[in-house]
């Protein structure tokens, strides 16, 4: 956004949140620092302190100091700053203390490895290995077991995870705090801790999501907002929508990924593969990973650590796979992720006569039509190679699992059998084609639709369109705050909040 924008919204005062002198409990809002789940998180807030009488804490830092002042200016005035080393110095015998454990614990998991520190690292059965090695990911980009000593990064969060444990854990407990409003649980931050502490101390939890609300421990973001159901595979969906949709996907005109993935110019078709091998061998296959830094525990259980990592290990296994030649084509959203420093570096030093990777300026969708299968892990590229009539090979558990149109695997030994591609069926019958199309049309509507009259859909604005959006909310907020309790999104959120 903006500064000009940015002031305008700052001299903006709106009382959304009520007052409530005599209070039934108290609510946490921990923020994001982005404006679309600051806003949602508002709107959430604003129910449970007006319907169930909730006194509201906003938890964040002193640098968000543009999302504080939103929070602030529309009604929030108990203002948490969660600072580590505001923490430290409130005991800092004690966590001088806690500071040499945390070093004795980083050896202890140098030793052990990083996958073991991932698996068993937690305090207080709160078990924060994963987002650790996660958000190191997200920094770095990929990690690799060549040091004897885990980079320093892990160190200094294990010594967070006491101390924002400990601290989250008692505030809960003396505050006696009812709620929590989420906008996400993935990686190592304040909301991730505190939505795992909320999931063992069953306190109720709401995790809102563009349109989506959890409020169920027990599934996933991915299970409720992007899963598809037996339902979905039966849904009956007009031709000619899911035609145009799929048309329009394919020349890259629906979302940021397929403009990266099929506006290219360059086309290939089978000649062209062939000659990028000096020898012609049994196959050509497409593999094609995920970007590095995106978090696996997202959508749900994964074979490996991270997705560099089942990269670099499925690599491997193709260099052995001497009868078969493989294109491999990255990610189209790489350099949305910044990772195309790394992407090279580690391409180059593929030296393998049977794999090629393919320039960012190639037509995916002219490589996938001219392949004999596609290998992938989790993404969307099941559904376009299947709606192309090519066979595809991933995990099983991923948000495609109720679908039997492409082959699965679900350990380590089952996919380097399958990657061989022996006594393989590569054959896609023209129903799972039309199945793969219409789950395409679906799944832009669960991934990338919103029904809300004022909040919208972000992520495939430019900035100059997101800057003129959100300029036009503030004016609609002008008018009179009863367009946020009249709004779509608001009367949905009012009613799951308030069920039991």
């Amino acid at each position: 956004m903006q500064d000009s924008l940015k002031k305008k919204y700052l001299n903006f005062k709106i009382n959304l949140i009520k007052k409530n002198k005599i209070f039934e409990g108290k609510t946490i809002v921990v923020n994001r620092n982005r404006i679309d789940p600051v806003f949602r998180s508002l709107w959430c807030a604003s129910i449970l302190s007006s319907f169930k009488k909730q006194k509201i804490i906003l938890f964040s830092k002193k640098q968000f100091s543009f999302t504080n002042g939103i929070y602030e200016n529309f009604g929030i005035e108990n203002f948490e700053n969660i600072s580590i080393k505001r923490i430290f110095f409130k005991n800092w015998i004690k966590n001088t203390l806690i500071f040499f454990y945390s070093f004795f614990v980083y050896l202890v998991y140098s030793i052990k490895g990083v996958d073991k520190f991932i698996k068993e690292f937690n305090f207080n059965n709160i078990y924060t290995g994963l987002l650790i090695h996660e958000s190191y990911i997200k920094k770095r980009k990929y990690f690799l077991d060549t040091n004897f000593f885990l980079p320093l990064f892990y160190f200094f969060n294990i010594f967070n995870s006491f101390i924002l444990i400990d601290f989250l854990e008692n505030y809960l407990i003396k505050k006696k705090i009812k709620n929590i409003i989420l906008n996400k649980y993935t990686y190592f931050d304040i909301d991730s801790i505190i939505f795992l502490i909320a999931k063992k101390k069953n306190l109720k939890c709401f995790v809102l999501s563009q349109e989506k609300v959890l409020k169920n421990y027990q599934i996933l973001f991915y299970e409720q907002k992007y899963s598809f159901t037996k339902k979905d595979l039966k849904k009956k969906i007009s031709n000619i929508k899911v035609n145009n949709f799929v048309n329009k996907k394919f020349k890259g005109l629906t979302d940021r990924d397929s403009k990266r993935a099929h506006k290219q110019k360059y086309f290939f078709d089978r000649y062209k593969l062939e000659k990028l091998f000096s020898q012609k061998k049994r196959h050509i296959v497409l593999f094609c990973p995920h970007v590095f830094s995106d978090s696996c525990s997202a959508t749900g259980k994964f074979l490996y650590r991270d997705y560099f990592d089942y990269y670099i290990k499925t690599i491997n296994i193709l260099k052995k796979i001497e009868d078969i030649n493989w294109i491999i084509k990255m990610h189209p959203n790489r350099e949305f992720y910044n990772e195309n420093e790394v992407s090279k570096k580690f391409n180059d030093k593929i030296k393998s006569d049977n794999i090629q990777i393919l320039s960012d300026k190639c037509n995916t969708l002219s490589v996938i039509k001219n392949v004999d299968a596609v290998v992938t892990a989790k993404g969307t590229i099941i559904l376009e190679a299947t709606a192309l009539g090519k066979k595809v090979l991933a995990y099983k558990y991923n948000r495609f699992e109720k679908c039997n149109f492409f082959s699965k695997y679900s350990n380590e030994k089952e996919y380097f059998n399958k990657l061989k591609f022996k006594n393989f069926n590569f054959k896609v019958s023209r129903k799972d084609r039309e199945l793969a199309r219409k789950l395409l049309y679906q799944y832009s509507l669960k991934a990338y639709t919103t029904n809300d009259n004022l909040l919208k859909e972000e992520r495939n604005k430019t900035k100059k369109q997101l800057n003129q959006y959100y300029d036009n909310l503030l004016k609609t907020f002008k008018k009179n705050k009863n367009v946020i309790y009249d709004s779509v999104y608001y009367r949905n959120l009012k009613k799951k909040v308030l069920s039991k």
